[in-house]
């Protein structure tokens, strides 16, 4: 199952009744698998048509974690944390701004009490927020994210790729 790479959010913003303008973030990733150790890139556009700023963008992987215990009771607990996070520029009020980054995927672990408890689903989100000034709403996007723990090897598709690219 695969997913859109490409998302938006759009706020309207006001200020006691007052129209104060609109503005949208387009957000889009490569793919949506990848591996510990890889780099996610990722476009970020604004096009702020208001008098709102948005201050900052905060990007973040986060991993959330079902667990079931077994002994002494049957209970299920869910975590979440952040595996990976970057604050970086916003965009000024009236304007439009493309930002690249890149998130490193950093090696971690899944823990657990083995012998009364196991992960029952590890999953992973990129989240994406354009950080509104004051009291208003934020701008929001969020991926699902396949995580592999090694890159995948590619095999080769027939006989003539394998002999072109043995070693002689």
């Amino acid at each position: 199952m695969f997913f859109p790479r490409q998302r938006e959010d759009e706020q309207t913003y006001c200020c006691c009744c007052v129209d104060n303008g609109t503005c949208s973030m387009a957000v889009s990733i490569a793919r949506q698998v990848y591996a510990v150790g890889d780099l996610i890139p990722i476009e970020i556009e604004y096009n702020n048509q208001g008098s709102v700023e948005i201050t900052h963008t905060k990007i973040e992987l986060k991993r959330s974690i079902t667990y079931t215990s077994s002994s002494p009771t049957i209970e299920t607990k869910y975590e979440m944390e952040t595996v990976a996070e970057q604050s970086i520029e916003g965009t000024r009020k009236n304007g439009i701004k493309k930002i690249y980054r890149y998130l490193h995927i950093p090696q971690f672990t899944a823990t657990s009490n083995k012998e009364y408890c196991t992960p029952l689903t590890i999953e992973h989100h990129l989240h994406v927020n354009g950080v509104a000034d004051s009291c208003h709403s934020d701008l929001t996007t969020i991926f699902p994210i396949i995580l592999a723990r090694e890159k995948a090897r590619l095999q080769p598709r027939n006989t003539q790729e394998t002999l072109a690219t043995a070693p002689p």
